[in-house]
């Protein structure tokens, strides 16, 4: 049995399945890389979170919050200029950073694609806090859409890559598999009923990961298993989401409990098409 620690911010809620091979989830909970590298409470907290698990692999998920919130806080709430070649910077020293933790096997998790339509991008900022509806006027529409937001975090990625393989980190990127010219295929949104929601269908993102590069987590185990285990979880998650809808009549729910549903047809074809094990 490995002994696993992923740690990250709310996305981290990905591999919750792993609870039961024994892993530890810790969440820090809206933490962006800048953070980290600054040596902040977050930083400390990892560094606890290691002393006291004593992982022999260890997995961090960051840079969501970065580069869908941070970006825009410190671009048009401040004003600060060059904000991506910021990023850029920190994120080298993200990796440095890790290099250095107490744990025989590192793993950083790429950044995964924004998934908000651009549409709803502006309401997305204002609704999670990060601009006022007078501030986010401002955001223009080059930096609103999901091509260009999406060509940002593959820059990202990108420089991990780079960055990892100095270090001799894993790194697993899965945002290949997730978009296509750079929008978010329809199989990872979770739009249908959540307009707003920066998250994606973390079931499905789960089983990519599995089926990449973190297969040799699940090597024993059977894939149409853990398949059937996922499908329960997606579906008693949206269920519990639609069903609170109280504008919605009974039917409407029905109905869109069946557009949203776990397909699991789809996913199998996806995985068979998309990754060679």
């Amino acid at each position: 049995m490995y002994n696993l620690l992923f740690i990250g911010d709310s996305n981290v809620y990905i591999f919750n399945y792993f609870r039961k091979f024994g892993a530890k989830i810790v969440k820090f909970k809206g933490a962006p890389i800048k953070g980290l590298v600054n040596k902040n409470d977050n930083y400390r907290a990892l560094i606890s979170n290691i002393k006291r698990f004593k992982p022999d692999h260890i997995f961090l998920i960051f840079g969501v919050v970065d580069l869908n919130f941070y970006y825009y806080f410190k671009k048009y709430k401040e004003n600060k200029k060059n904000i991506f070649e910021d990023i850029k910077t920190y994120v080298k020293d993200y990796v440095k950073m890790v290099s250095e933790l107490d744990v025989k096997n590192k793993y950083i998790l790429g950044i995964l694609p924004s998934p908000i339509k651009d549409k709803y991008f502006r309401d997305t900022l204002v609704g999670y806090g990060i601009l006022t509806e007078e501030e986010v006027k401002n955001v223009t529409d080059d930096d609103i859409m999901m091509v260009n937001r999406n060509k940002r975090i593959e820059q990202i990625n990108n420089i991990l890559k780079t960055e990892c393989e100095k270090y001799n980190i894993n790194l697993c990127d899965i945002f290949p598999f997730t978009t296509k010219k750079y929008k978010l295929r329809k199989l990872f949104s979770l739009g249908t009923y959540s307009r707003l929601n920066i998250h994606h269908r973390y079931e499905y993102l789960l089983i990519i990961f599995i089926n990449s590069c973190l297969s040799f987590l699940t090597k024993d185990k059977d894939m149409n298993i853990i398949i059937n285990d996922l499908e329960k979880i997606f579906n008693d998650y949206i269920s519990d989401r639609i069903y609170d809808k109280e504008e919605l009549t009974k039917e409407e729910k029905d109905k869109l409990y069946e557009k949203t549903k776990f397909d699991k047809e789809k996913i199998i074809n996806f995985i068979k098409k998309k990754i060679i094990l």
